[in-house]
């Protein structure tokens, strides 16, 4: 695997949990897409408050996976909870409830459905004039804990090494194998899940990558609190004591990480978050009693129709590639791990999945 973000995470484990033999080789971008990322898992999306993309298919396999990795890891960092929706209209209110209110709240199975609030201590501290539901089933993968765990957990294995591999100038595609010069193995195959870097080298230069930057703030609270991701305009998640993740931008025409203020796209992506902050959050605790703490940056691998691209080189047969998760590689990575993994031992891969797709 090339590639240790969310994607060659997935696969690594998904592998090794079919007993093949691994190595994966990461770079530890800090500012890489999935590390920045909040790892939200959300059942019900947009405008049309529908069902996530293929929510069904793919939750039940993230909810089995990340149980999984923490056992073998001993770690902690996937919590399933329910994410509170703040409505921004009465016509959203009417929409939400028309689509998931008759479903039963109380059963525990994946189907999306939303419950209602408690008004005195699901808001207290928020913004929701139009009222609010609870959404099941939701939950958040904390990723930078999660990709550390898998590179610590592949390291002591001997099965990870951290480099900035040159793909073309060490490239050997041996009849036998594929190999890189300067790593010390021959394999049968290898996937590179390398996001928006993809573009860098001319194996998957020709991916349908239409990437987009996304800007989050942490910000620190003397008396706000909250249990539950919280989304309206925008989301706001709880971290640690009094502190919060408020996110996230989209912008498709600034592809850099740089959050300093001699960016002025990174600056009006600053005021747009607080602008949200103070959308969710009422009063002194928006205006005064707040402390921006920093801002993060990273460039999403999304595709162009917004579905993820898996799928074999073109013309080196033990080559290939996962990519395009966008921002929900939490909930479909693992997924797709298993479905690019059967592609290798011969099986088909779904024409929506499939990167050489039209767009």
């Amino acid at each position: 695997m090339i590639g240790g973000g969310l994607a060659g995470c997935a696969v690594a484990w998904q592998a090794h949990f079919r007993s093949l033999k691994v190595l994966l080789i990461d770079r530890q971008d800090p500012d890489s897409s999935s590390r920045v990322a909040a790892g939200l898992v959300t059942s019900i999306t947009g405008t049309r408050a529908a069902a996530s993309w293929k929510w069904e298919e793919f939750y039940p396999v993230a909810d089995r996976f990340y149980r999984q990795v923490e056992h073998t890891t001993g770690e902690m960092f996937w919590k399933v909870q329910p994410a509170l929706k703040i409505y921004e209209s009465i016509s959203e209110a009417e929409l939400y409830q028309s689509r998931w209110g008759d479903a039963d709240p109380n059963t525990s199975g994946t189907s999306p459905r939303i419950s209602p609030v408690d008004q005195t201590s699901d808001l207290a501290g928020l913004h929701a004039p139009f009222g609010a539901c609870m959404m099941h089933p939701s939950a958040r993968l904390e990723t930078q804990k999660y990709i550390q765990s898998t590179h610590d957990f592949f390291l002591r294995l001997n099965a990870m090494q951290v480099m900035n591999l040159d793909l073309e100038s060490e490239f050997d595609g041996r009849s036998d194998g594929i190999a890189f010069r300067s790593v010390e193995c021959k394999s049968a195959c290898v996937i590179l899940c390398q996001g928006v870097a993809a573009r860098e080298n001319i194996f998957f230069n020709r991916l349908p990558l239409h990437p987009a930057r996304g800007d989050i703030l942490q910000i620190e609270s003397k008396s706000f609190r909250i249990e539950h991701v919280v989304h309206g305009q925008g989301w706001l998640v709880p971290t640690d004591a009094g502190r919060f993740l408020v996110g996230a931008t989209y912008d498709r025409n600034e592809l850099t990480t740089d959050c300093s203020q001699q960016n002025p796209n990174a600056v009006k992506a600053r005021e747009e978050l607080m602008k949200r902050w103070e959308a969710l959050v009422q009063g002194s605790f928006a205006t005064k009693d707040h402390l921006v703490l920093g801002q993060r940056a990273a460039v999403r691998p999304a595709s162009y129709d917004r579905h993820p691209l898996i799928g074999q080189h073109e013309t080196i047969d033990r080559m290939y590639c996962m990519n395009g998760l966008g921002s929900k590689g939490s909930l479909m990575a693992p997924g797709l791990a298993n479905t690019l993994l059967d592609a290798i031992d011969g099986a088909r891969i779904p024409k929506h999945f499939e990167w050489k797709r039209r767009k």
